[in-house]
């Protein structure tokens, strides 16, 4: 009998984000999206830490962190220092870009870190009306697009990219 292993795992480790993107806003706000803000900016780390040590034993190979935006998780670099030290997983950030640029020295080290940042468009104001932010924003995560790829911290991939007008 055949056994099919899930070979990574998400954790979605929080809804709340700085920005207010059309597709993830709630309903209610004329978003698409379920909802957005948690009550909270931390989290149990050594529950997440003991599920991550299962993940693995259980055969997975890699962990994703996605949200809402991770970043605003005041311990996230601390999850990834202990999968770093304590495990053999490859382990992903799932980010918007805005705030990567407060963490750059604290990925210093993670060799195994992968950034993915999402970026809905080229088009500053389409931007900026995806986002619900500013344009400035826009100039914001294209800098730290730049500060990832100088400091090693994108692995390199194939990726697609498909825009639909909002």
């Amino acid at each position: 009998m055949a056994t099919d292993k899930i070979p990574y795992l998400t954790i979605a480790i929080t809804n709340r984000c700085n920005f207010h993107c059309y597709y993830c806003s709630p309903d209610e706000d004329g978003g698409m999206g379920e909802a957005y803000g948690t009550s909270t900016n931390s989290i149990d780390i050594k529950d997440l830490e003991e599920k991550i040590l299962i993940a693995e034993e259980e055969g997975m190979t890699k962990v994703r962190f996605s949200g809402g935006e991770p970043l605003l998780i005041h311990d996230i670099t601390d999850v990834f220092r202990f999968i770093e030290d304590n495990t053999t997983l490859e382990y992903a950030l799932a980010t918007n870009g805005s705030i990567v640029d407060r963490f750059v020295d604290d990925f210093e080290g993670l060799s195994r870190l992968d950034i993915r940042i999402s970026l809905d468009t080229l088009d500053r104001g389409q931007f900026s009306e995806i986002c619900g932010c500013s344009k400035i924003q826009y100039d914001k995560v294209i800098a730290n697009i730049k500060v990832i790829i100088i400091k090693k911290y994108v692995k390199p991939s194939s990726s697609s990219c498909y825009t639909r007008q909002y």
